[in-house]
């Protein structure tokens, strides 16, 4: 079981299996390096220098059983105990890792590229990426799923609201965990996460007690570089969730005006969700979700102007908007 907070060192080891009956392993132990390298810096970057990730590798390791016998039944369960037994086989301690990721050709019962949520202690990978790892192990860590409110009309908070999974692509833990291995963005988890593992402290979080302008800094920025300014403001809505206004900056140049997503926690489990609001209601039919509203902006800051209702609401003149924007 992994505890937060996620900071000094966490040791992480990927397991490269075969079958017998299979034409050849997932992946390769210097391609496995290369993925180690750059899923430890993808998390590196999103710690601000906070979490140092430690990968050992293994060569690739022949299953005791055919690929077919692990296809039905408590299929994980089996392949997760013979994984480790040809790791512990080939001199490695599993037990003294924070994390195993098991990549092999896909042998169970799911369509999933990845799994991140057995035992929050391993991650099974069938389709070689960096984003997908850093997903999985996203999910590992407790991290849920960062979906999109998606509205036809109205206010981000309609109730003919719908939620559509992955849809957040900007975060790892929506559709930017798909995204090819050449994709170079380096992606944020969004700051509801980030406060949670340990990555930013509370002072770096702004929360709002009524209406009042907030300087913010774009969520990639390292609070060790920045003047103290917040990266985040947080607006309670009630006990179990919480509004968050940050901004992106993407490829290094910020768009004007904030991002709103809402993180909770999933019903009856510790696991961390958040959802993307529609800031242009309809526009996920023609393009996608488009959380912004601005245009591009040289510098990383903004000026967030926000005001709470009596329910704790954000509230906003503009109707598609919680809130409102502007560079200063």
């Amino acid at each position: 079981m992994l505890f937060r907070p996620f900071t000094n060192t966490m040791r992480v080891l990927f397991i490269l299996l075969d079958y017998e009956d299979d034409d050849g392993p997932l992946l390769t132990e210097p391609a496995a390096e290369e993925l180690a390298a750059v899923v430890g810096e993808s998390f590196e970057a999103n710690a601000y220098g906070r979490l140092s990730m430690s990968v050992d590798v293994t060569p690739v390791l022949t299953m005791p059983r055919p690929g077919s016998a692990y296809e039905t039944g408590p299929s994980l369960v089996r392949l997760r105990a013979d994984a480790l037994l040809v790791a512990e086989q080939a001199g490695f301690d599993p037990d003294s890792y924070d994390l195993e990721v098991i990549f092999g050709v896909v042998h169970w019962p799911t369509a999933a590229s990845g799994i991140g949520a057995l035992d929050n202690h391993t991650v099974f990978i069938n389709r070689v990426g960096p984003r997908l790892t850093v997903h999985e192990m996203g999910h590992a860590m407790g991290f849920g799923h960062a979906n999109f409110l998606h509205v036809v009309e109205g206010s981000p908070l309609d109730p003919s609201a719908v939620e559509v999974l992955y849809a957040d692509e900007w975060d790892p833990m929506g559709g930017g965990g798909g995204q090819p291995p050449d994709v170079d963005v380096e992606l944020q988890f969004n700051p509801w996460f980030k406060l949670r593992s340990g990555w930013l402290d509370e002072d770096s979080v702004q929360t709002a007690a009524d209406s009042e302008e907030v300087d913010l800094i774009a969520l990639e920025v390292d609070p060790s570089a920045g003047d103290g300014t917040a990266h985040a403001l947080r607006i309670r809505r009630d006990v179990a969730s919480d509004y968050w206004v940050f901004l992106r900056t993407e490829t290094g140049e910020p768009l004007e005006g904030p991002i709103v997503t809402l993180g909770y926690r999933s019903q009856n489990s510790n696991i961390m969700q958040s959802r993307l609001l529609d800031m242009t209601p309809g526009s996920i039919a023609d393009s996608g979700p488009n959380p912004r509203s601005g245009r591009r902006s040289t510098p990383p800051r903004s000026r967030t102007a926000c005001s709470r209702s009596s329910r704790s609401r954000p509230t906003s003149t503009a109707r598609s908007a919680p809130c409102s924007a502007r560079t200063s």
